[in-house]
């Protein structure tokens, strides 16, 4: 973590003008020399227009594409859906509970805009890690499970209800 802080730090203890300027952040995260990620930073007049995932994709087969095959089962007690979502599309949850947790109660690097999160988790005692649990990083995946239902099913029960209450009875 000191690693990433001190880049952190480099970077926000430039002159404003010298950060309003840059077209690079280096975030170093290991000992090793080769531990950085450079994230470029684009002006104003730049946008990105293509994303690389995607051509990426589609230079692909679509038995590459899909390399797991997820089982299926209407009976939702015969597959855990949960457990593939995150095995399979989430798989670096594990530990993010207790980053989170780090993030939220970390204090603001910006002199002028504190942490508004900070006071709160503090004096809620508001904790995502649960080291006493079976699961600790479980409330992560819970609000992601939440945020994807939310998303995806509640706008179609939405329309679903609409759709229904057009209907004379």
């Amino acid at each position: 973590m000191k690693f990433v802080e001190q880049s952190y730090s480099h970077f926000t203890n430039l002159p404003i003008e010298n950060q309003a300027i840059a077209s690079e952040f280096v975030l170093k995260y290991g000992q090793e020399e080769d531990s950085v990620i450079r994230w470029q930073i684009l002006s104003e007049e730049e946008q990105i227009t293509e994303c690389p995932m995607e051509r990426e994709r589609t230079s692909m087969t679509e038995v590459e594409a899909i390399r797991e095959r997820i089982p299926w089962d209407p009976d939702p007690s015969k597959v855990d859906y949960n457990r593939v979502l995150l095995d399979h599309f989430f798989p670096s949850l594990s530990g993010k509970a207790k980053v989170l947790d780090d993030f939220l109660r970390r204090q603001s690097k910006n002199p002028r805009v504190g942490n508004p999160w900070k006071v709160r988790v503090e004096r809620d005692n508001i904790r995502f890690h649960r080291e006493d649990t079976d699961d600790p990083d479980e409330l992560v995946s819970m609000l992601l499970y939440s945020n994807v239902c939310y998303h995806f099913f509640l706008p179609n029960l939405i329309s679903l209800h609409k759709r229904s209450s057009c209907v004379s009875h």
